[in-house]
């Protein structure tokens, strides 16, 4: 080793095989971004359409536009877009049901947080194990009969 030659080892490669001097690592570049169908679909059906209805300005999003042009086709007669509509309510229907429950559990959930926090606050702290023994809290008037006019 000469006085010129720096260490080499581990995070130090040799002067000679060092990036040069305002030369970049990556002279190409990244590559570019192979166009996708399905993102290009997502980013126009993304989109939102400007259109009217009952005479009044409203924006809508594409695919609900689409959806409501293809039931007023189907409400004209047109075969083929009432068979679509049909597979699509077929489709999401079950989608959408889904969703819901998913929801629904969730915000089951989200009320037994709250209701052990507000134990926790009142310091009811041996009773937080038993909250969810504990039937959920019905609104008041859940169990009565409806009013009729004139009682209170």
């Amino acid at each position: 080793m000469t006085s010129n030659d720096s260490p080499v080892g581990y995070g130090r490669p040799p002067v000679h095989s060092r990036f040069q001097k305002g030369q970049s690592g990556n002279p190409r570049g990244r590559p570019k971004k192979v166009p996708d169908f399905m993102e290009d679909a997502a980013e126009i059906f993304g989109g939102a359409v400007t259109g009217q209805a009952k005479g009044k300005p409203i924006t809508l999003p594409m695919v609900q536009a689409m959806f409501r042009t293809l039931c007023r086709q189907a409400l004209k007669g047109d075969n083929q877009a009432l068979r679509r509509v049909i597979e699509l309510m077929l489709t999401l229907e079950p989608v959408a049901r889904d969703k819901a429950r998913e929801k629904e559990e969730k915000d089951a959930k989200l009320r037994e947080a709250a209701r052990k926090y507000d134990r926790l606050i009142r310091g009811d702290r041996g009773r937080i194990d038993d909250a969810q023994n504990e039937p959920e809290p019905q609104d008041e008037r859940a169990g009565r009969a409806p009013r009729r006019r004139g009682e209170e």
